[in-house]
């Protein structure tokens, strides 16, 4: 990925990837991705003037992007994006416009579309069985990313207990080697399905919730341009040392 060289407004030297950048607002901001930009070069913009004023205050070698600047970044179909919330993402949405992003968004939110893109990743069993089942399951979470070639990685993998098929609280989530390796090949797997179907996912960061019914891995939810929010993705740096943003960017 080709590189400038810029300086910030402190007059140090320092070097911003083209074509990345962070969408943040004051929703938590984990400071284990705050100093992985610094670190990746990667900029940052923010619609929140007071969000502005403390990273400029507590983390000058930030690079901060004013919105025309941000603006270009965001319209070229080839840039990296994340955000650290889904309000970050839709203070922005208006740039998009026009693009694949509203394309794939509007998709997964809207049920009826949601359905039909997720039946091209499950087989017709797995969908009688998500309207059908009355029985205990369990739900999963993942971040991955796809890459140019569509193909996921996937980065880390979270048990998430609930209580029966009606709980969708988001309380507990945890992690081992043990649950990356008994459910990584079938996520992927998944996930591989559904970046092939009609919707353009290259190069998009996502946290994806699936719901295993009787053998049945489902695909409930997914959630585009970011991993885990509350700092949920920090867990892999902790448990496996693996940093998602650094992986990302």
């Amino acid at each position: 990925m080709g590189v400038d060289s810029i300086f910030n407004k402190n007059g140090k030297g320092s070097i911003v990837k083209k074509n990345s950048i962070a969408l943040l607002d004051d929703s938590y901001i984990s400071p284990l991705l705050i100093n992985t930009l610094i670190r990746e070069g990667v900029p940052a913009h923010s619609q929140s003037n007071r969000l502005k004023e403390e990273l400029g205050r507590y983390y000058p070698d930030l690079i901060l992007l004013d919105e025309d600047k941000a603006e270009n970044i965001l319209t070229k179909s080839e840039s990296l994006v994340y955000a650290n919330s889904d309000l970050a993402l839709s203070m922005m949405r208006d740039i998009f416009e026009g693009t694949c992003e509203i394309e794939v968004a509007g998709s997964l939110k809207d049920k009826s579309d949601f359905g039909t893109s997720l039946s091209k990743a499950l087989n017709d069993s797995d969908l009688r069985a998500a309207k059908t089942e009355r029985i205990q399951c369990e739900d999963f979470a993942c971040d991955a990313y796809i890459n140019v070639d569509g193909e996921p990685v996937v980065l880390g993998i979270y048990e998430h207990p609930v209580l029966d098929k009606d709980d969708f609280r988001d309380i507990v989530y945890y992690t081992s080697g043990e649950v990356m390796r008994k459910r990584l090949p079938r996520m992927k797997d998944a996930l591989r399905k559904m970046s092939s179907s009609h919707l353009d996912f290259g190069n998009l960061p996502l946290h994806a919730k699936f719901r295993l019914q009787k053998n049945h891995l489902l695909l409930t939810r997914v959630n585009l341009r970011r991993f885990g929010i509350f700092g949920l993705s920090d867990l892999l740096f902790f448990a496996f040392g693996i940093n998602p943003y650094k992986q990302y960017f």
